[in-house]
């Protein structure tokens, strides 16, 4: 074969081959950038600090090219089933955005004690609770609140010292920084979910009052000793209890 005939004919060969691989190399990039993914977007506005619930996410398939660098995959419902009540906003999400890691906290000292607070409702803290109570205490345990304290007796007319029931099932908002979050401080901070110094105070209970009743026990706690009674958290009875007094119990 001719030199001038082989020349040509060989950069053809070469031409051809670079041609199919951009040719591959672009059909390859288009498959990427056309793949579908799940992914968890917001289902409404969602403001910051706002625990999800499941009135607040859904998964949809997204391009892979359009997807958050730290998007959250939701394969299957239960990705976003496990988010619900375990999750707060750190920042407001517009609707239809998708949600980011970086755009969430866990349930925990760092999302703030007003995530737990029911509107209408107040988050009461009550400090000094002996470690042996606060230990024992769960996040949405339910209690009664005694007060103990000395009263004049209307039929004596002597002081005495009585105990009262002045608050029904109670709901425990949090123990110390534990708001329900559903892991133990070592390994929330273990993984980087919360700050170092967000679990240092087991003495302090939270609990969900009604605005009139956070100041009844604002006041029984100036006036004498409160005592936290732990009920079933299926026990939602309530009515009224007689007060205990020293001579009512040796009658």
């Amino acid at each position: 074969m001719k030199k001038s005939v082989l020349i040509p004919l060989v950069v053809a060969i070469i031409a051809a081959v670079i041609y199919m691989l951009i040719l591959s190399s672009n059909q390859s990039k288009f498959q990427e950038s056309s793949r579908l993914e799940w992914a968890v977007v917001a289902k409404r506005d969602l403001p910051e600090r706002k625990v999800l619930d499941s009135n607040d996410l859904y998964r949809v398939q997204i391009p892979a090219q359009f997807l958050q660098k730290d998007y959250l995959p939701a394969s299957k419902d239960s990705d976003i089933t496990k988010l619900q009540n375990n999750f707060v906003t750190k920042i407001a999400i517009p609707r239809g955005n998708q949600i980011t890691k970086a755009a969430l906290t866990t349930l925990s000292p760092d999302a703030g004690l007003s995530s737990r607070v029911t509107p209408g409702w107040r988050g009461f803290v009550l400090t000094d609770v002996p470690s042996a109570v606060a230990n024992l205490l769960k996040p949405d345990d339910l209690i009664d609140v005694l007060l103990t304290f000395e009263a004049v007796m209307k039929s004596t007319g002597n002081k005495e010292r009585i105990t009262a029931t002045i608050l029904q099932k109670v709901r425990v908002l949090g123990v110390g920084n534990d708001l329900g979050q559903g892991i133990s401080a070592d390994q929330a901070k273990a993984n980087n979910q919360v700050s170092a110094n967000s679990f240092n105070d087991n003495t302090a209970v939270s609990l969900a009052l009604a605005p009139k009743d956070a100041q009844y026990l604002a006041l029984a706690k100036e006036e004498g000793t409160i005592t936290l009674v732990v009920r079933r958290r299926d026990d939602l009875n309530a009515g009224p209890v007689q007060v205990a007094s020293i001579a009512e119990l040796f009658r």
